[in-house]
């Protein structure tokens, strides 16, 4: 219940801000006055739901969201939701989906699932199959496997880009699209803020799923090892956004 007054509380917050003018000075009639949302859904796993209770909490503030951003498991319910799927709908279908839905058990070195059945998961709940068909602009993030650097993903096929934000290394197979692997968009950003701002967006809310993978014990097997690091990852990069976030904060070079 505490998380879902300080989401009410949020909520309230934000539409207090947006409703600020953009400019300071005088408008004519034909401006738009109404400053432009984006939200930025961090990758998580099964945390991933937290997400679907924020989407619930911006609709029931009748808070417009005009961007959005995910990586991993928000790429995936962001664009469910750009799709036009509402969070009462994401909720059931959050919990009528299983493992093996967009999972497939293989023999590889490169990892032990391939997700390619996220391809009919995808067709079957989101009903469009490009950015340009979603009703609200969305941005998916990865992470280029041979440079490590992020890769952002704005048009053209919708599951290609999803599938590789959500490729979780040592668990899922790398991903290709146009000739280069891919993986999960935790590695490149944690948060998707900026691909937000480059969007358009004049107020950004980032949802970070955080996570401790162990208190004191050592690890017990190799997804607890890869999970530690990207919770370390993720956690360096919130911090950074938040230092840069302060007053006074001053760009490093």
């Amino acid at each position: 219940m505490s998380t879902v007054r300080k989401l009410v509380r949020s909520a309230r917050a934000i539409s207090r801000e947006l409703s600020k003018p953009k400019g300071r000075g005088p408008a004519s009639p034909t401006e738009d006055r109404c400053l432009k949302l984006g939200i930025a859904l961090g990758g998580g796993f099964a945390r991933g739901l937290v997400h679907i209770g924020v989407l619930k909490a911006l609709e029931d503030a009748r808070i417009t969201v005009d961007f959005v951003a995910g990586t991993s498991v928000g790429a995936l319910i962001g664009a469910c939701y750009c799709a036009g799927v509402s969070a009462e709908e994401l909720k059931e279908i959050a919990r009528a989906t299983r493992f093996k839905d967009f999972a497939r058990r293989t023999l590889s070195r490169y990892g032990l699932c391939s997700n390619d059945r996220m391809q009919h998961y995808c067709a079957r709940i989101l009903k469009v199959t490009t950015f340009e068909d979603l009703k609200i602009p969305l941005a998916i993030a990865a992470t280029d496997f041979h440079t490590g650097a992020p890769a952002v993903f704005t048009q053209g096929p919708l599951v290609g880009p999803i599938r590789a934000s959500c490729a979780y290394p040592g668990m899922f197979l790398p991903d290709e699209i146009e000739g280069r692997s891919y993986v999960d968009g935790m590695l490149g950003y944690a948060v998707p803020t900026t691909p937000l701002r480059e969007m358009g967006a004049d107020r950004v809310l980032g949802v970070y799923l955080s996570a401790h993978w162990m208190a004191e014990r050592p690890p017990r097997h190799l997804f607890e090892v890869i999970g530690q690091c990207f919770s370390d990852r993720a956690g360096q990069h919130v911090r950074a956004m938040e230092e840069g976030c302060r007053p006074g904060a001053r760009a490093r070079r």
